[in-house]
C-alpha cells in the first residue's frame, strides 16, 4: 500500500490522529465535515503526528505535537517562513522581548527564512542558566548583541502566535488586571489553538465562581473552532454549573456551536457533572432544541431521561421531543419517557407528541406502551383518536387489541373504540380486534351490543360468522336487547350455511 503527502491548503480547524484512526476535522465558515481513516502501519502514524493548521495573516500556520514537543510553522509564500519548536515551559519578560527562565527539560528553537536569508535562536535550560546559539545561515555568531536583538524584534508576535511563556504571561496579565485583563489577552491572541490554551490557564488561576459568565461569553465569542470551544467547556463543566449564571453562559455558549455534534457533545457532558441541578437540567433541555440533528438531539434528551426529573421536566422533555424530525428517534425519545413515572399532564404532553409521528410502525409502538400505562377515560379516548390515523390496518389492529387487553374500559371509552373501529378496512383485522373484545370476562350487556353493532363493518360473511359465533354464548345469557340485535345482525349474512351455524349457536 503506498501512501502519498498530504498537502493541507485550505483552512481547517482540527487534524488529530492516534496509533489507531486519524480523524479529520474541515472547517469551513465554521460548517463540519468528519471523516475516519483507518491508519495501517507505524511508520504512518510517527509521521502523521497531532497536527493542528488555520490560515492567518495571508500565510498559514501548522502546529504538530510529538514527544512532548510543539512544532509551529508559519507559512508566508514560498520566500518567507517561520519555524518554532518548543518544549516544557518557557518564562518570558514582561515586556515579552527576551525569555528569561524555562523548566529543567526546556527547549526553545526558532528559525526565519525570508528571501534565502536564515536566521536561527536556540535556548535550552542549563542548570540555573540558559544557554543561548545563534545562526546565520549555518555559520554560528556572538549571541550579543545581534542574536538578542533579533530575538527582541520577533518574540512579540510569536507569544501571540504560539503558547511560548503563555503560563507566564497569563500569571502577569492575571495579576496586573484580574480576569479581565487575561480575556482581553484573549482575544488578541491569533488562533483557537492558542486562545483556548491561555483560557484553560486563567481557569487554573484564582478565580471567583460570579466570574464564569463573563468568562463562559468571553470566550465563547473570541474562538471560532467548534472543537477548541467545546473542549474549553467541557473540561471546566463543574466550574461552570455551579451559579445559574453561569449554566446559562454556557446554555448560550453551545447554541453558538455550530456543530451538532459538538454541541450535543457540551450538553451530554453537562448531564453528567456532579454540579447538575434541576435548574441546570431545565437549561440544558432548552439548549437541545437547537441542535438540527434528530439523532444528537434523541441522544441529549434520552441522556437527560436517565436523571431524576420533575414533572415539569418530563413535560419540557416532551415538548422538546417535538422538534425531532425522525420517526425513530422519536418514538426512542416517547417510550423511553413512558419509563418514568407520568403526572395526567406528562401523559397528554406524549399523547400529544405521537401526532409528529408518521409512520405507522412507530406510532404504534409508542401508543401501545402507552396502553400499558394506567390511563384515565379523556386519555384513552386522545389515544384512540390518534391510533385511528394509523393507516395500516395491521398496526392498528394490534394498537386496539393492546387497548382491550391491557385496560379497564369503562362504557364511555369501549363505545368509542368501537366506533373508531371503522378506520380498519380489513374484515380479518377488524373481526380480530372484536373476537378479542368478546373474550373480555367483565363484559355489560351494553358493550355486548357495542361489538354487535361494530360487526355491521364487516363484509365477510366467514370474519362476521367467526365474531358473532363467539359471541353467541354471552348473547345466550344477555337481554332481549342483545338477542334482538344478534339476529338483526346475523340477518346481514348472505351464505345460507354461514346464516344457519350463527342462528344455532345461540339455540
Amino acid at each position: 500500500m503506498q501512501f502519498n503527502t498530504l498537502e493541507l491548503q485550505f483552512n481547517t480547524d482540527h487534524f488529530y490522529t492516534d496509533y489507531q484512526t486519524l480523524i479529520f476535522t474541515v472547517v469551513m465558515k465554521k460548517t463540519i465535515v468528519m471523516k475516519r481513516f483507518q491508519i495501517i502501519g507505524l511508520s504512518i502514524v510517527l509521521v502523521l503526528v497531532n497536527v493542528y493548521v488555520q490560515a492567518q495573516d495571508g500565510g498559514k500556520q501548522v502546529i504538530s505535537f510529538n514527544n512532548k514537543r510543539i512544532v509551529y510553522q508559519n507559512s508566508f509564500g514560498p520566500l518567507q517562513n517561520f519555524q518554532v519548536e518548543v518544549k516544557g515551559e518557557i518564562e518570558v519578560s514582561d515586556d515579552d522581548r527576551d525569555i528569561i527562565g524555562m523548566s529543567s527539560d526546556g527547549y526553545l528553537e526558532i528559525e526565519k527564512t525570508v528571501f534565502g536569508n536564515r536566521r536561527r535562536i536556540i535556548i535550552t535550560s542549563q542548570g540555573n542558566s540558559l544557554k543561548r546559539e545563534y545562526y546565520e545561515g549555518r555559520s554560528k555568531q556572538p549571541y550579543e548583541p545581534e542574536g538578542r536583538k533579533w530575538l527582541a524584534e520577533i518574540l512579540p508576535e510569536l507569544v501571540r502566535s504560539s503558547t511560548i511563556g503563555a503560563t507566564s504571561r497569563v500569571n502577569r496579565f492575571y495579576r496586573k488586571g484580574g480576569t479581565a485583563a487575561v480575556l482581553q489577552e484573549i482575544d488578541d491572541l491569533e488562533s483557537d489553538y492558542v486562545k483556548h490554551h491561555y483560557a484553560s490557564l486563567l481557569i487554573k488561576q484564582p478565580v471567583q465562581p460570579k466570574e464564569y459568565p463573563g468568562i463562559v461569553q468571553s470566550v465563547s465569542k473570541s474562538i471560532n473552532s467548534d472543537y477548541y470551544l467545546a473542549s474549553f467547556i467541557e473540561k471546566n463543566i463543574d466550574k461552570f454549573l455551579l451559579t445559574p449564571e453561569a449554566t446559562h453562559a454556557v446554555s448560550i455558549a453551545a447554541n453558538e456551536i455550530t456543530s451538532d455534534y459538538y454541541k450535543a457533545s457540551v450538553l451530554k457532558k453537562a448531564l453528567r457533572s456532579s454540579q447538575l441541578t434541576e435548574n441546570s437540567l431545565k437549561s440544558i433541555v432548552a439548549s437541545s432544541t437547537q441542535i438540527n440533528s434528530d439523532y444528537y438531539l434523541s441522544d441529549v434528551l434520552n441522556a437527560a431521561l436517565n436523571k431524576t426529573l420533575t414533572d415539569e421536566l418530563i413535560e419540557q422533555i416532551a415538548l422538546s421531543a417535538k422538534s425531532i424530525g425522525s420517526d425513530y428517534y422519536l418514538a426512542q425519545v416517547l417510550n423511553k419517557l413512558l419509563n418514568k413515572q407520568l403526572s395526567k399532564s406528562s401523559y397528554q404532553k406524549v399523547i400529544e407528541s405521537v401526532n409528529e409521528i408518521g409512520s405507522d410502525y412507530y406510532k404504534a409502538s409508542v401508543i401501545q406502551n402507552l396502553a400499558n400505562q394506567r390511563l384515565s377515560t379523556d386519555d384513552l379516548k386522545s389515544i384512540i383518536k390518534q391510533a385511528s390515523t394509523i393507516g395500516s390496518d395491521y398496526y392498528l389492529a394490534n394498537v386496539f387489541v393492546q387497548l382491550v387487553k391491557s385496560q379497564n374500559l369503562n362504557s364511555e371509552s369501549f363505545q368509542f373504540l368501537m366506533d373508531n373501529t371503522s378506520a380498519i378496512s380489513s374484515d380479518y383485522y377488524l373481526s380480530n380486534v372484536l373476537v378479542t373484545a368478546v373474550d373480555k370476562t367483565d363484559l355489560s350487556s351494553e358493550q355486548l351490543q357495542s361489538i354487535l353493532q361494530a360487526t355491521s363493518k364487516i363484509a365477510s360473511d366467514h370474519y362476521l360468522t367467526t365474531v358473532l359465533v363467539k359471541a353467541a354464548p354471552k348473547v345466550r345469557t344477555g337481554n332481549e336487547t342483545t338477542k334482538e340485535q344478534y339476529r338483526k345482525t346475523a340477518k346481514e349474512i348472505s351464505s345460507e350455511t354461514y346464516y344457519g351455524r350463527v342462528m344455532r349457536a345461540i339455540d
